[in-house]
């Protein structure tokens, strides 16, 4: 069955090289205005190889067929479900300290530093 897969995803790649080239009814192509403007000439790999490969790759991919190649996505680690916290004390001393300690801190600390009377001369 691989076989036959890999030798499918050979010839639709070498079609999709040799086979899909787009006809133009103008006398000059829109590749060859393309390829008239850049400096340095284009490679094959660049011009045929690449876009054909990701041609072939969607096309298998869009027909539920994965490449060889494809990564295979892992499943998320579900290891942590069903057991307890480390610290189960944690949340009970941190809703006090986060609601009213801190901001009774923050608070007082902002009322000293708002009223000090300390005027620099210039």
């Amino acid at each position: 069955m691989k076989f036959l897969a890999t030798l499918s995803v050979f010839v639709v790649a070498l079609q999709a090289v040799y086979g899909f080239q787009p006809i133009s009814t103008s006398s000059v192509s829109r590749t060859q205005l393309m390829a008239a403007n850049t400096e340095e000439p284009a490679s094959p790999l660049s011009n045929k190889v690449l876009p054909s490969i990701a041609a072939t790759t969607g096309f298998l991919l869009s027909m539920g067929i994965d490449p060889a190649f494809a990564a295979k996505e892992l499943p998320p680690d579900t290891s942590y479900i069903g057991k307890d916290f480390t610290a189960a004390y944690l949340p009970a001393i941190m809703v006090p300290l986060v609601g009213i300690v801190f901001p009774a801190f923050s608070m007082a600390l902002f009322f000293l530093y708002s009223q000090q009377d300390d005027v620099e001369s210039a």
